[in-house]
């Protein structure tokens, strides 16, 4: 059982919403530094909210939220960004301009991703040269992937990124999270999430009211 004091996150019975309409059902979870977590549910139980909700993006309605023991205000919501590497469901890769500088002020000269880094996710240097808006969006998500490994924070949250991956890349990505001393928090329907036996599995049975 892991501290409360020493956890990164804990909800009890914590309730996210959208202005003054709660999304997700009362959500209890503790995350400690290291852990490998696996949210899973039928679609539309509200996994994706709960991430969305531990970044700030939405709001608290009931419940509690603390990130390093204490209550998640704004300006901790701000600091714990900065620790967090986030790939989401629906990516948006921002503003129009060629792969590799995106890739370069992403990660602001702190790492960088180099030829090899590309073969691992079954992609050549030719993308980098072209522009976002010209790539897919398995492209798109294997350069997403890159990007948080490369980032090293202290969190990774994924959200379905491994959705338009082939069974091979997959299981290889899913061993890279793995194996990573961040703690990792993924949102799959993916049975080979489930399979790695890696992660804690927190299965999501109510629906939003």
């Amino acid at each position: 059982m892991v501290n409360q004091s020493e956890a990164l996150v804990v909800l009890r019975e914590a309730v996210f919403g959208d202005g003054e309409k709660a999304i997700t059902a009362p959500v209890s979870l503790t995350l400690a530094p290291g852990d490998k977590v696996l949210l899973s549910g039928p679609s539309g139980c509200g996994k994706t909210s709960v991430l969305r909700g531990m970044l700030g993006f939405l709001s608290l309605h009931a419940g509690v939220f603390l990130l390093d023991g204490t209550p998640a205000t704004v300006s901790a919501i701000w600091q714990w960004r900065q620790r967090v590497a986030y790939v989401p469901q629906e990516l948006d890769l921002g503003r129009s301009c060629q792969v590799n500088a995106w890739l370069n002020e992403s990660l602001g000269g702190v790492a960088e991703v180099h030829e090899s880094d590309l073969h691992r996710v079954e992609l050549g240097p030719a993308i980098l040269t072209k522009s976002l808006d010209e790539i897919s969006r398995g492209e798109r998500q294997r350069l997403a992937i890159l990007l948080a490994l490369a980032q090293r924070r202290e969190v990774v949250i994924l959200d379905e990124v491994t959705s338009a991956l082939n069974e091979t890349l997959c299981n290889r990505v899913i061993d890279w999270f793995a194996q990573q001393e961040a703690c990792v928090i993924a949102v799959s329907h993916d049975a080979a999430w489930q399979r790695h036996g890696s992660f804690r599995a927190v299965t999501f049975t109510n629906q939003p009211s």
